[in-house]
C-alpha cells in the first residue's frame, strides 16, 4: 500500500522522465537522419568536383589549342628557322601563322620564343609589341625547351592580366624526338576560367595555386587571397615563383579562413563544407587544387515539426518517418533548384537547346536554337527533331543512338543537320534524358553548337601538315604514309610498284633571272603536268625547292612487265615536261609581263615489292638514279640498278 501511495504521488516525476526519454530517442533519430542527409550531400558534392576538375583540364585550357601549338612547333618550317635567329621577328609568314593559331582557337596571345628565351615573335588581339622580352625564367619555357608541352596558369610578364599558358617545344626536326630549339605559346585568358566557378551555386569555388593562392574564384573579392595564415616562408615563395607578377613585391596577400586540409569553415557566419581535389597540370611548384564549398543549413532547420511527435505518444516512430520524408525531400528540392539554376543559364546561352517529350515531340526551344537552325519557335514546337535530318545519316546511325541514350542516358557526338534555307551544316550535339523524382523519363534536352569553323580551322591544320602551300601536292610526310600503305599492299598481293624521283634541270636560272614570283609559276605548271600523267592510285608530292616524286602503285605482279609500265609513265612525264612554258604574272600597277620559257626534267626510277627494302633506302635509290640522269647529259630516264650495289628487291 505505502509503495502504491509513493507512487500515484511521484507520477508526474515519471510523466516527466517518460517525455524526457521520448525527446532523447527523437534527437538520437534525428541525429542519425541529419547524418544520412549530409552523406546524401556529399555524393553531389564529389560528382561536381568530378565534373569541374574534368572542365578545367580540358575544355576550360582549350586542348585543341595545345595540339594545335604541338603540331605547329613540329612541322612550321619559319618557326624553326625564327627560333634559330634566320628570320627577322616581324617575317610576313611566322606573324601570320602566329595570327592563325590565336585567333582560330580564341586566345589572347601567341608568341614564340627563341633558345635564348627571348620572345621573337609576338601576336596579340590588340596589336601590342612583346618581341625582346626576356622569358627563359618562366617555367613553362623551360619545361617545352626541355621538350615536354605543359599547362601553366600565371599572371602575364607583359599584360599583368591572369591566364594560362599552353607551351610547346619547336623542334628542329618533324618528328618529336628531335632537339628543341624554341617554345610557341598560346595564353587563353581567365574570363571562360571565372565564368566556369561562378556557375556553382553551392557556395564559392576557388582555385589555388601550388602556395595556396587564389588564382581564380567565384567571389572577385577574394583573388589572390592566400589559404590558411600567412608565413614569411610561404610569402618569399610566391615572390620567388614570379608566377603572379609584381603585386607582392611590396605587400602580402590577405588571408582566407580555410585550408584545402579544412572539412568544414564558416563564410558570412554560414557553415560551408570544404572538398578539394588537384589538377593533373604541370607546374613544378607543386598541385594545383580546386575547392568547392558547400553551405549547409543548421542540423534543427530540417527537423521544424518534432515538437509535434511528442504529442503523439504511440505515434512516434510514424511521426519520425514522416519527418524523414520531409527532409529528404528538401534535400531533393534544394538539388533541384541547383540543377533548375544551371540549366536556366545554359538555357540562354550561345548554344542551341531543345527540349522534347518523351515522344520526341519539340516542346521548347531557345533563341540561339533559332539563329544557328532558322526556325522560330512557332515552326519548331509541335515537329521533331527530324525536321533538322540532313539524310547523312542512316537510319542505323540514329537507331544506335537512341540505343546508347536508352542505356547510359545521354549522348555525345558530332552530327550533320540542316537549316532552314537548306544549307548542310555540322554541330556538336548532347542529348540528355531527364527524370522525376521517382525515375520516370520525363523529357529529352538537346544542346548543340555549329561546328562550322571549327572543322574548317581542322582541314585548313591538316593542310598545312600533309599538303604543300604552293602547288596542293602532297608533301613529304603523306607521301612516306602513303608510301607505307602501297609497300603493305604489296606484300599482300604481289604486284610491284615504282617511285620515280623528278628535278627540274636548270631550275635555278629561271629564279636568279626572272624572280621567285615566275619560279613559283612554274612549279604549279609543272605539278599541273605531272598529275595529268598519273592515275588516281598513284600519288604526285612535292619534296620542295624543284624536286617531285612519282609513287606508282598496283602495276603487276611481273618484274619486266612492271618496269615496262613504270617507263611508260616516265617517259610520258619527261616528254610533257619538255613542252614550252608560257608564264603570265601579274603585279598591282604593273603591266602584265608574259615569258616563254623551256626546261626539262632529270627522272630516277626504282621498283620495290613488299617490304625488301625500308622506305628510306628506296628514296635513296630513286635520288641516286636521277643523279645518274643527270650526270648522263640530263632531260634522260634512269633506272636504280640493285645488281651493281648487290641489293634484292625480290619478295
Amino acid at each position: 500500500m505505502h509503495f502504491l501511495y509513493w507512487i500515484d504521488r511521484h507520477t508526474g516525476i515519471y510523466r516527466a522522465f517518460s517525455a524526457l526519454m521520448v525527446l532523447l530517442v527523437l534527437l538520437l533519430v534525428a541525429w542519425q537522419i541529419n547524418s544520412d542527409i549530409e552523406a546524401n550531400l556529399e555524393v553531389p558534392l564529389a560528382e561536381a568536383l568530378g565534373t569541374y576538375i574534368s572542365t578545367l583540364e580540358s575544355g576550360t585550357i582549350n586542348s585543341r589549342a595545345m595540339g594545335a601549338a604541338i603540331l605547329f612547333g613540329l612541322e612550321n618550317r619559319e618557326a624553326k628557322q625564327l627560333a634559330l635567329g634566320k628570320l627577322p621577328p616581324d617575317a610576313p609568314k611566322i606573324l601570320s601563322a602566329l595570327n592563325i593559331l590565336r585567333t582560330v582557337y580564341f586566345s589572347d596571345l601567341a608568341f614564340l620564343v627563341n633558345r635564348q628565351g627571348v620572345i621573337a615573335a609576338y601576336s596579340s588581339q590588340d596589336n601590342t609589341h612583346g618581341t625582346g622580352i626576356d622569358l627563359s625564367f618562366r617555367p613553362y619555357v623551360e619545361m617545352a625547351m626541355q621538350g615536354t608541352p605543359n599547362v601553366y596558369p600565371a599572371v602575364g610578364s607583359l599584360t599583368s592580366e591572369r591566364g594560362i599558358f599552353l607551351a610547346a617545344p619547336v623542334r628542329a626536326g618533324l618528328d618529336n624526338t628531335s632537339k628543341p630549339i624554341g617554345t610557341v605559346v598560346v595564353k587563353v585568358g581567365s574570363i571562360k576560367l571565372d565564368a566556369l566557378l561562378k556557375t556553382w551555386t553551392g557556395g564559392p569555388a576557388v582555385l589555388l595555386s601550388p602556395q595556396g593562392l587564389v588564382f581564380a574564384a567565384s567571389r572577385e573579392d577574394w583573388l589572390f587571397h592566400i589559404v590558411g595564415d600567412m608565413s614569411k616562408e610561404r610569402l618569399d615563395r610566391i615572390r620567388r615563383a614570379r608566377q603572379f607578377g609584381k603585386m607582392f613585391d611590396q605587400v602580402q596577400p590577405l588571408s582566407l579562413p580555410f585550408t584545402v586540409e579544412t572539412a568544414s569553415t564558416r563564410i558570412d557566419g554560414v557553415r560551408h563544407v570544404v572538398r578539394s581535389r588537384p589538377l593533373e597540370w604541370d607546374d613544378p611548384a607543386g598541385d594545383w587544387m580546386l575547392v568547392l564549398m558547400d553551405r549547409r543549413a543548421p542540423w534543427w532547420t530540417h527537423w521544424s515539426v518534432l515538437g509535434l511527435a511528442s504529442l503523439a505518444g504511440l505515434m512516434t516512430a510514424l511521426a519520425l518517418f514522416w519527418l524523414y520524408t520531409l527532409a529528404r525531400n528538401a534535400v531533393l528540392q534544394q538539388n533541384n533548384h541547383r540543377e533548375l539554376s544551371i540549366a536556366a543559364a545554359t538555357f540562354e546561352s550561345q548554344e542551341g537547346v531543345m527540349i522534347t517529350d518523351t515522344n520526341k515531340v519539340i516542346i521548347k526551344i531557345n533563341h540561339s536554337f533559332t539563329e544557328i537552325t532558322g526556325y522560330t519557335s512557332e515552326e519548331a514546337v509541335g515537329k521533331t527533331p527530324a525536321m533538322l535530318a540532313s539524310g547523312r545519316q542512316d537510319e542505323e546511325f540514329y537507331r544506335r543512338m537512341w540505343e546508347t541514350i536508352k542505356h547510359e542516358k545521354s549522348w555525345r557526338g558530332e552530327i550533320w543537320n540542316k537549316r532552314k534555307n537548306g544549307e548542310i551544316y555540322p554541330e556538336q550535339l548532347t542529348i540528355t534524358s531527364i527524370f522525376d523524382v521517382d525515375g520516370q523519363l520525363v523529357n529529352y534536352v538537346g544542346i548543340f553548337s555549329d561546328i562550322t569553323q571549327r572543322k574548317s580551322t581542322e582541314e585548313e591544320i591538316h593542310n598545312l601538315a600533309f599538303y604543300d602551300p604552293l602547288t596542293k601536292l602532297p608533301n613529304r610526310r603523306l607521301l612516306n604514309e602513303r608510301l607505307g600503305h602501297a609497300m603493305a599492299a604489296s606484300k599482300r598481293d604481289g604486284y610491284y610498284g615504282a617511285l620515280m624521283f623528278l628535278d627540274m634541270d636548270n631550275f635555278k636560272q629561271l629564279n636568279d633571272t626572272l624572280g621567285h614570283a615566275m619560279g613559283d609559276l612554274l612549279l604549279m605548271e609543272v605539278a599541273r603536268r605531272i598529275t595529268s600523267c598519273v592515275r588516281e592510285v598513284d600519288t604526285v608530292a612535292r619534296f620542295g625547292g624543284d624536286e617531285f616524286v612519282v609513287m606508282l602503285s598496283e602495276l603487276d605482279v611481273d618484274k619486266t612487265e612492271s618496269t615496262a609500265q613504270a617507263d611508260i609513265v616516265a617517259e610520258k612525264i619527261r616528254s610533257i615536261l619538255v613542252d614550252p612554258y608560257v608564264l603570265t604574272i601579274k603585279h598591282e600597277g604593273c603591266p602584265t609581263a608574259t615569258v616563254e620559257h623551256r626546261c626539262s626534267s632529270s627522272i630516277g626510277v626504282v621498283l620495290f615489292v613488299g617490304h625488301s627494302a625500308s622506305t628510306e633506302e628506296i628514296f635513296k635509290w630513286a635520288d641516286i638514279a636521277m643523279y645518274q640522269a643527270k650526270s648522263d647529259g640530263r632531260n634522260l630516264i634512269r633506272f636504280f640498278d640493285p645488281q651493281s650495289s648487290n641489293i634484292k628487291l625480290e619478295a
